[in-house]
């Protein structure tokens, strides 16, 4: 890890979660062993002025990294992606005190035999879906989340979320 100002720089394997769950997050848990994996991310909240004031505190968090091979079915027979990659996104904002809330967007991509161009990462990044010889160069899910704590109710927390896969 190397930081500058408020910002980290990781190139190596952390521990990781995206989104407000306790026990397990929507997009992403650190239930599985960590990823080794190129990530920016700000090291504590950022408060802007202006209309943005009003999201609160903004964490964001951006990584890069490369999975194991992998099979799926693909209805006929089981089909291999050697090495596909993995794209994560994530903004959150500590709107109230006890209200919290995030955008998310991850992305398995590409792999062996799987081209992707520049203009491709672009649209991954976007959340546009692009076919190549009948199957997807990558498979996203994007969706928002939240946690509401409830401090005079002993600590009560509400977690909820939606998310879309290729939408």
């Amino acid at each position: 890890k190397l930081r500058s100002g408020n910002t980290e720089f990781l190139v190596g394997k952390d521990a990781m979660s995206c989104g407000p769950g306790r026990m397990g997050n929507f997009l992403l848990t650190d239930n599985a062993t960590p990823l080794t994996r190129i990530q920016i991310a700000t090291i504590e909240p950022v408060r802007y002025r202006g209309l943005l004031r009003h999201l609160g505190a903004i964490q964001a968090r951006v990584f890069l990294s490369k999975l194991g091979d992998r099979e799926y079915w693909d209805g006929k027979d089981w089909r291999d992606h050697n090495k596909p990659g993995f794209y994560v996104m994530r903004l959150d904002f500590q709107t109230a005190p006890d209200f919290a809330w995030g955008v998310g967007y991850n992305s398995m991509f590409g792999g062996r035999g799987i081209p992707i161009s520049f203009t491709d990462y672009l649209s991954m990044i976007v959340g546009q879906t692009n076919v190549w010889k009948g199957q997807d160069k990558w498979n996203g899910q994007a969706g928002l989340d939240f946690r509401w704590r409830f401090p005079k109710a002993g600590g009560m927390q509400l977690y909820g979320g939606l998310y879309l896969e290729d939408s």
